[in-house]
């Protein structure tokens, strides 16, 4: 039985897609660099990455998916960017998100639902937030520390959209194919 690389994601709106674009053809055009951004077409937040899952668990995870459609829809603001260490090292460049309403219980609902299916709890806190560059070892990356801090007079926007994506992995990056998407009703 083959396995798919999945994870749950709440989907942005184009004009949120559109704003962060905007900021990191700014950036880009500020440094000349020649680092790999993330296409505006892969932003989303994710909220529970489940890994290699085998193909006869992916039936019950859809289903699961579709039964969020009662969920309220989540406003939100992109609030301030920043950059994730992994043991001192910098390795994602952010934007991080401010909710109006809880998307935690949401993530909560999503791990507690992924445990009894068999995937582990994640361990580290939740931090919404969209990934903007992952940062190479061969990276200038000290050039991003000008622009971290808050993103201000950001509008608000509204996700409506919960995805289960496969992740496919290539030498020139990671393709997105989404399975399933069930559109929030309240």
């Amino acid at each position: 039985m083959s396995n798919r690389r999945l994870f749950i994601s709440l989907e942005l709106p184009e004009e949120a897609k559109e704003i962060l674009a905007e900021k990191v053809n700014e950036i880009q055009n500020s440094q000349k660099s020649d680092w790999r951004w993330e296409d505006k077409t892969k932003y989303h937040l994710t909220l529970k990455f489940l890994g290699e899952t085998p193909e006869n668990k992916i039936p019950s995870i859809t289903d699961f998916i579709k039964s969020l459609e009662e969920t309220k829809k989540f406003s939100f603001q992109f609030d301030e960017l920043g950059i994730f260490k992994n043991k001192g090292k910098p390795t994602i460049f952010w934007a991080g998100i401010h909710f109006e309403n809880d998307i935690f219980q949401l993530v909560q609902k999503i791990e507690d639902k992924m445990f009894i299916f068999g995937y582990q709890r994640e361990n580290r806190i939740f931090h919404p937030h969209i990934t903007l560059l992952r940062i190479k070892d061969y990276y200038d990356h000290w050039l991003l520390n000008e622009y971290v801090g808050k993103l201000s007079g950001t509008d608000t926007f509204t996700a409506d959209r919960i995805c289960l994506y496969q992740s496919i992995l290539e030498r020139s990056g990671s393709k997105y194919n989404k399975i399933i998407e069930t559109i929030l009703s309240n």
